[in-house]
């Protein structure tokens, strides 16, 4: 698949754990930007893997033993990577979504700025929506989730760094 103008696919991939909330928004969105997923689910227990499997979702599981790792997602997602050596990677979290730039194929990277919705005690709606259910947001950004795929993209934590020149910053 690719979009009207011929562009780059661009793939999306994410770890999850127990994201069932988050999920069907982050698959439709996916979806009406025309962008392919592929989830790492880390041994979900509320029925995340059943509706990745249910909605066709290209994953797979893995397990860190119950544990919250950085390191082994991202270490999960680069070797996932280099098994599906996609042409352009959105490098994202279930709870994160981003404005693509309609020229990001002329650079080898994009940089975002985002707003991370956060949960102060507001009773979620159903169907669960964060856009209508968190009244807070954290800006965080600079962080380069959009890039040209190459087996030398290094993971360190919120810094992704991308090999070659070239930058369009999204503010």
């Amino acid at each position: 698949r690719r979009t009207k103008k011929n562009s780059p696919m661009i793939t999306a991939i994410m770890s999850t754990y127990n994201e069932k909330n988050f999920l069907p928004l982050k698959i439709q969105w996916c979806r009406n930007k025309n962008i392919s997923l592929y989830v790492c689910d880390n041994m979900s227990t509320d029925g995340t893997w059943e509706l990745l499997q249910k909605e066709g979702i290209q994953c797979h599981q893995y397990d860190t033993d119950g544990m919250f790792s950085e390191t082994l997602m991202q270490k999960e997602i680069k070797e996932t990577l280099q098994k599906i050596s996609p042409e352009w990677v959105l490098y994202m979290g279930c709870d994160m979504f981003f404005d693509i730039p309609a020229d990001y194929e002329s650079f080898n990277y994009v940089s975002f700025f985002y707003y991370a919705p956060k949960n102060t005690g507001e009773e979620p709606q159903v169907p669960f929506n964060p856009f209508m259910t968190y009244k807070y947001a954290v800006p965080c950004g600079g962080i380069n989730f959009l890039f040209k795929w190459s087996e030398d993209v290094k993971f360190n934590a919120d810094e992704i760094k991308v090999p070659g020149i070239g930058m369009h910053n999204k503010t």
